[in-house]
Parts: structure tokens; sequence; C-alpha cells
């Protein structure tokens, strides 16, 4: 290394030692978080967006197969089922309605810390 490296690092070394005389200007953290925030909820809105569109062609995609393979539920797979399928019918509904109550009474009172 010549002279003129070695007192250009030194003059590098001594410049990082030391501290810069900067201040950021009143209420930067609080200007910086209400930016996160809004970039937050657009990106959200956002996804949910794309959600919403992703099931709505879910749900055309369900149907238009259905209408083109003349898809008919029945339980002729499962002859067995053929007698229970109002028992099946009452056991969805009464987990689903089970479920419901459960997230709306006792979810309330549970916080996780």
């Amino acid at each position: 290394m010549s002279m003129d490296e070695q007192e250009i690092d030194k003059k590098i070394e001594a410049a990082l030692m030391r501290e810069p005389n900067f201040q950021l200007p009143t209420g930067f953290a609080n200007r910086l978080v209400s930016m996160i925030e809004v970039k937050q909820k657009s990106v959200r809105s956002r996804e949910v967006y794309w959600i919403a569109f992703a099931g709505f062609l879910f749900i055309v995609a369900i149907g238009v197969s259905v209408y083109l393979t003349g898809f008919r539920p029945s339980f002729n797979a499962f002859p067995f089922l053929n007698n229970y399928a109002g028992l099946i019918v009452f056991g969805v509904l009464f987990i689903g309605l089970l479920n419901w109550l459960e997230k709306r009474f006792l979810r309330k009172h549970i916080s996780i810390h």
C-alpha cells in the first residue's frame, strides 16, 4: 500500500469514528409509523380483493363444471347412507350451530396474552 492510500484510509477511519451532526425532525417516528400503517391497509385491501376474486372464479368454475357434466348429488355411492340423509344434514347443521355459538359467546371472554 502506498503512502497516499494509507493517508486516505486514516482519513476514512477518522471520519467514521466521528458522530454525525444530524438530528431527525420532530415527529419523524410518528409519521413513519403512520405511513407504514397506511401502506399495510392498502396491501390488506388488495389481498382481500384478490381472495374474493379467486373465490368468485372458484364458484363460477364449480357452476360450469356441474352444468357441463350434469352432476347430481346423491348417496348412491354409499347406499347405507340413503336412509340417514336427514340425520346427516341435522348433524352438519348442529355442529355448525355449536361452532357459531362458541365463537359468538365463549371466545369473547378468552384473551390471549
